[in-house]
């Protein structure tokens, strides 16, 4: 007599779900550090371009008017001594 093997269909739906689980919550994760990560880019992007701003004012003894516009979904933050207040 042969004896059977392999999993039965119960067995492999719970491997499954099991699976599925652990790869909602990964990606839930991934995306929470994406975001975290964009976030401190753009922190330390705003940083640097006000720093440069200040830089620039103590070399050239001028003051900047700093503006934060929004155009659509797109905000920008820019300088009146940097020209034109657009994106």
């Amino acid at each position: 007599m042969k004896t059977q093997r392999g999993y039965t269909l119960i067995e492999t739906l719970v491997a499954m779900l099991i699976l599925v689980m652990l790869s909602a919550s990964g990606l839930y994760g991934w995306q929470y550090w994406q975001q975290s990560q964009r976030l401190w880019q753009t922190a330390s992007q705003a940083r640097d371009y006000l720093l440069h701003l200040r830089e620039d004012a103590n070399w050239h003894n001028r003051d900047h008017s700093i503006s934060l516009i929004r155009e659509g979904t797109l905000w920008c933050l820019v300088s009146s001594v940097a020209g034109a207040n657009t994106c």
